[in-house]
């Protein structure tokens, strides 16, 4: 399903389209601010702790919408705490 920017909100989850990004296309990524261009936001990175975040800008036709996270890392609402809750 394209991406609505009126239906796109902070933790909302994308999926980024696999030509667009070399690295992160295809991976799903969790929307952390929405833009007029597009959305700001970030992937979890395998190789990296349970925190390990990558965070990228993805333009609106780039992306395709998911649906809203579940789980969320607390730090994206409260500085400095790096645990998960629910959304």
């Amino acid at each position: 399903m394209p991406v609505v920017p009126e239906t796109l909100a902070k933790g909302c989850v994308v999926q980024i389209d696999p030509e667009y990004h070399k690295m992160f296309g295809g991976c799903l990524m969790v929307v952390t601010e929405v833009k007029s261009w597009g959305a700001m936001g970030y992937v979890m990175v395998p190789q990296g702790t349970a925190t390990a975040r990558a965070y990228l800008r993805v333009p609106m036709d780039k992306m395709v919408y998911i649906g809203k996270a579940a789980w969320f890392p607390f730090d994206e609402i409260n500085d400095g705490d790096t645990t998960f809750g629910h959304a």
